[in-house]
């Protein structure tokens, strides 16, 4: 696939995912692609259409805005950096994700994504007992396990 078509590919499903359409996502996806993400893995379409719907509810008015090394393709393979921004439940958030992409035939095969969850837990944390944890996992990850 050249290169141009796996970049039109690649954007049309975040365009999807902006819009919150998972009839639309879908129809960029592979019936057997696999998308990894620190929420766990979901394989082939009926489970992925289940997590962007979950998705969808949780978080509102998410946008993918390309930054950083933004994205690079080759062949049939991608790496987009990009930031995601919008609300999660009544908290507005804000993380770097980094994902990378693997087309086949037009379709995407398969995802990897990752972002800081523990950045974004910090964001999102209601109530004190809620910051109270966040706050003493983070600063046990910069102490370092003492």
């Amino acid at each position: 696939m050249a290169d141009v078509q796996t970049e039109t590919v690649m954007w049309d499903f975040p365009r999807a995912l902006d819009a919150a359409d998972v009839d639309r996502a879908a129809t960029s996806l592979a019936g057997d692609a696999v998308w990894v993400t620190p929420d766990g893995t979901f394989r082939g379409k009926e489970q992925l259409r289940a997590y962007l719907g979950r998705l969808f509810r949780r978080a509102k008015h998410m946008r993918m805005v390309e930054c950083g090394n933004g994205m690079m393709v080759q062949a049939n393979r991608a790496f987009v950096e990009h930031v995601v921004a919008g609300t999660i439940g009544s908290a507005r958030a804000e993380y770097l994700t980094l994902s990378a992409w693997e087309l086949k035939d037009g379709k995407i095969k398969g995802i990897r994504t990752v972002y800081d969850r523990l950045s974004l837990a910090k964001q999102v944390a209601k109530g004190w007992l809620a910051k109270w944890l966040v706050d003493l996992l983070i600063g046990r990850t910069e102490r370092g396990s003492q």
